[in-house]
């Protein structure tokens, strides 16, 4: 998908179909900032969201330890919901 299309690229509409328990992770500095990532927040049922303030696209490397602890509360939490 070249740069061009994934700016028209829109499924906010079908957001509301996901019922599987959702993790967001993003990056304050991240080209995909706060604001379009809050509508995907907003649109996933009973999502979680975690932003990095301190980190950019790539918040898995820049701060693997606290990352790699959100997502296993989060999938803590998941595997025990039923």
């Amino acid at each position: 998908m070249s740069s061009e299309s994934s700016r028209n690229w829109n499924i906010e509409h079908r957001l509301g179909e996901i019922h599987v328990p959702t993790l967001l992770t993003s990056g304050r500095h991240d080209e995909a900032t706060p604001e379009p990532v809050q509508v995907v927040h907003d649109g996933i049922p009973g999502s979680e969201w975690v932003v990095f303030e301190d980190s950019a696209h790539m918040a898995n490397a820049e701060k693997t330890k606290s990352y790699l602890e959100d997502v296993d509360d989060f999938l803590t939490r998941a595997e025990a919901s039923p």
